[in-house]
């Protein structure tokens, strides 16, 4: 059987009037892609629920979203935090903190990146442009709908490079004006950008699929373009886990 692999939804309000749960489809068409079940997770309050919840699942895929509040890491909010409902953020929180404690194999994305490292310790940095000047410029974010497009580089020996000594840069789309300042003590920086930004981290613990991505993988993977092949090993990397831990068949 393919593994189930848990994707956490957007929880907004649409034109005003109705709270709804949402995900854009390049996330669990990934893990479709990639040979995983995709099971949308709403933002449900019973840590019961969420408990009973990851009991039956074999990974997760923490989505992209809106800033979390800075009060986190004890900061004061920049005017240009953009607050979350306040539900997805309590159930993010909340669920992150249970997730982490299974054992599940983990791919964060974007926000589910910095969502991973504040849960673990860590802190952000609230807004890349005013606070991130050095001689290198990159361009991390454009207005909606558009995506940023830089590079990251790699290190040798990480999940997604397995060279020994060479660094592998690849192509990525972003949107976001925040990023770990701070990181957590059990995570590793295993990918950067020229200017110098945290765009990659695993865990530390052997044997535990912990991964995190700044940028937005999913959204290399409707068509053809650089480096495709690299974003969709993202997602199968985290499917190949969940199969192993799972001790389910791989998907023919």
């Amino acid at each position: 059987m393919a593994p189930l692999i848990g994707v956490t939804c957007d929880y907004d309000v649409k034109r005003n009037v109705r709270e709804v749960a949402c995900l854009y489809p390049d996330y669990f068409e990934a893990v479709e892609q990639a040979g995983g079940v995709p099971v949308l997770i709403p933002p449900i309050r019973s840590i019961y629920l969420m408990r009973s919840l990851l009991d039956r699942l074999d990974g997760v895929v923490l989505s992209g979203c809106d800033d979390y509040n800075p009060k986190l890491w004890g900061d004061k909010p920049h005017p240009s935090w953009t607050p979350m409902m306040p539900r997805r953020e309590a159930f993010d929180l909340k669920f992150a903190s249970l997730l982490l404690e299974t054992g599940l194999p983990i791919l964060g994305i974007c926000g589910g990146m910095q969502l991973i490292n504040i849960s673990l310790g860590g802190t952000l940095i609230q807004h890349i442009p005013e606070e991130l000047n050095g001689a290198v410029q990159v361009e991390h974010t454009k207005p909606a709908p558009e995506f940023a497009v830089h590079e990251v580089e790699i290190v040798p020996g990480s999940v997604m490079n397995e060279s020994e000594s060479e660094p592998k840069e690849v192509q990525v789309r972003s949107y976001h004006h925040q990023a770990i300042r701070e990181l957590a003590p059990s995570l590793k920086v295993t990918g950067t950008s020229r200017d110098g930004l945290i765009e990659m981290v695993e865990g530390d613990t052997p044997n535990r699929f912990l991964l995190g991505v700044q940028w937005h993988p999913e959204k290399h993977l409707p068509e053809a373009g650089p480096d495709r092949d690299f974003h969709l090993e993202l997602f199968r990397k985290l499917v190949d886990a969940a199969t192993q831990r799972g001790n389910r068949a791989p998907v023919s």
